[in-house]
């Protein structure tokens, strides 16, 4: 049996109740961050915000949409930046679970019927529990070390390390209730009027109850290019992720974008993606912003 949010007061009082506590630690942060920037010489912080809608069917006999609200900060000082982010999360089923890795179709309450999948089966799934249909992921927090400039003919690389904190509910599908931890590099290259840019991490993943996870390599391949006085710019991808669940396969996704840098320093940016495997979300649309504080 689902549960529905919809004219049930109650059930609405719990649910702020529920963010309230675990948003209070994150947004005390935050003030403390944005209200003492002399702590900390030379900083630079921004809130970094996002809203993503995905749809697939994945491995599964039903379609699973999802909506992911992204909020997180970030600092920058020197050739350092650390960031945190935490997602709400609002999906119609509680079969996919929000990673490290992105979108992953553990099953959820269920996952023990996905560990029995075969290779090129797809998994059957009743809709017979009761779980939330909107609800806080797992926390997500990475530093980055900016370690070469781009000089000539050299590009610019930096390095990046980060793990995520289970704070979601496994049960209503929002994460994995593990923790995960990884590292991995990043380089980008001016070519002529484009920007290349490469994405490479290794992230090793919590197991659920009743369903491991294989550690994972996440890639991401991209193409900039500058356009409109150099405030637009055009962004072409491939990305993806090795198999995570036996005989799922791998996840891809082919992806186009805009971005749009103002004077004043905001950034809006959106785009949209096309899953190429079973294991990725057929389609996927989002929205992002930037703001300096």
């Amino acid at each position: 049996m689902r549960v529905y949010l919809k004219g049930k007061k109650l059930r609405m009082v719990h649910i702020w109740k529920l963010c309230f506590r675990k948003w209070y630690g994150v947004v005390g942060m935050a003030l403390a961050i944005s209200t003492t920037p002399s702590i900390l010489l030379g900083q630079e912080v921004t809130y970094n915000g996002s809203l993503q809608l995905t749809s697939g069917d994945y491995i599964f006999n039903e379609r699973t949409y999802s909506l992911y609200l992204f909020n997180g900060l970030s600092v920058s000082i020197g050739s350092f930046q650390f960031s945190a982010n935490l997602p709400l999360i609002k999906q119609n089923t509680p079969w996919v679970s929000y990673s490290s890795t992105g979108a992953i179709p553990t099953g959820g309450p269920q996952s023990n019927e996905v560990s029995k999948k075969g290779h090129g089966e797809r998994v059957v799934l009743y809709d017979s529990t009761d779980y939330q249909e909107i609800g806080l992921g797992d926390l997500f927090i990475q530093a980055n070390w900016r370690l070469m400039e781009e000089v000539k003919a050299l590009p610019s690389i930096s390095l990046t390390a980060g793990f995520k904190v289970p704070l979601a509910d496994v049960e209503d599908g929002f994460g994995t209730g593990e923790f995960d931890n990884g590292a991995g590099v990043s380089i980008s290259k001016a070519l002529s009027i484009c920007l290349a840019i490469i994405d490479l991490s290794y992230w090793r993943l919590g197991d659920l109850t009743g369903l491991e996870l294989k550690d994972a390599f996440v890639y991401s391949l991209a193409i900039g290019r500058p356009i409109v006085n150099r405030k637009l710019n055009l962004l072409v991808s491939f990305s993806g992720c090795s198999e995570v669940i036996d005989d799922a396969g791998p996840s891809a996704q082919i992806g186009l974008g805009l971005a749009y840098y103002l004077d004043s320093g905001p950034n809006l940016n959106g785009s949209v993606a096309l899953g190429v495997t079973d294991s990725a979300p057929d389609f996927s649309v989002s929205l992002g912003w930037g703001i300096k504080l």
